[in-house]
């Protein structure tokens, strides 16, 4: 739940309070007090009782009113926070031989991240469209000892259908090695794309003969 701010301009102190809606007279569900000392705007931050006793409609905290200490309304400016960008870190792409069984064919390739770092997922592009794999994810600390992350996984890029899902998202954890392994089974193998690159997102790229391989750490430093 994103957190909101108000930016009051007043030198008095004030009362923060949302209307029951559709009330003839105000009635008061919650109220802040708000000190301030001086002139000009201020700051102030909405919390969580306030947010979510407001009117369950849109635009949010419609109903959210400010009094002075003489009981005239006061004006102010409902400032959201910004969105958040994801932060992506470089992979370096280690390829991973291909496999065959009676039962399964695989192949993949594994993602070092040059450090332990703690993530909760695995951007992977470069792959010439249309595609569509199934793929099981490993996450390890010292490349012997993994643990799964996703046990059966999709990922796709249909351009006729408009469908686009290039991302796998797990439980967050500090790893520094991501292993991609892809069910070859039943579809073709993913081949050598000297288009394909490592890199951060919106950095210079590098060439690399396999897929780009980016994690998202946004929300976990």
């Amino acid at each position: 739940m994103k957190r909101r701010r108000l930016i009051v301009s007043s030198a008095v102190v004030l009362s923060v309070v949302t209307l029951a809606a559709q009330q003839p007279a105000p009635t008061f569900r919650f109220e802040r007090p708000i000190v301030i000392d001086g002139t000009g705007p201020r700051r102030l931050a909405v919390d969580v009782p306030l947010l979510v006793g407001s009117a369950p409609a849109r635009p949010l905290l419609r109903d959210l009113r400010i009094y002075d200490t003489a009981g005239a309304e006061v004006g102010y400016l409902l400032v959201g926070d910004p969105a958040t960008v994801p932060i992506y870190k470089t992979a370096v792409i280690l390829p991973i031989a291909p496999a065959e069984t009676p039962k399964e064919r695989t192949s993949g390739f594994e993602a070092d991240l040059g450090e332990p770092l703690t993530v909760d997922r695995l951007r992977i592009d470069g792959i010439a469209a249309p595609f569509l794999k199934r793929l099981k994810l490993e996450g390890s600390g010292d490349r012997q000892r993994w643990t799964l992350l996703v046990a059966e996984g999709t990922l796709f890029d249909l351009p006729d259908e408009k469908l686009l899902q290039t991302e796998l998202r797990f439980t967050a954890g500090s790893y520094r090695y991501l292993r991609v392994i892809w069910n070859d089974t039943h579809s073709a193998r993913i081949p050598r794309m000297p288009a394909a690159r490592t890199k951060c997102a919106n950095a210079p790229s590098n060439s690399s003969p396999f897929p780009k391989a980016s994690v998202d750490r946004s929300g976990l430093e």
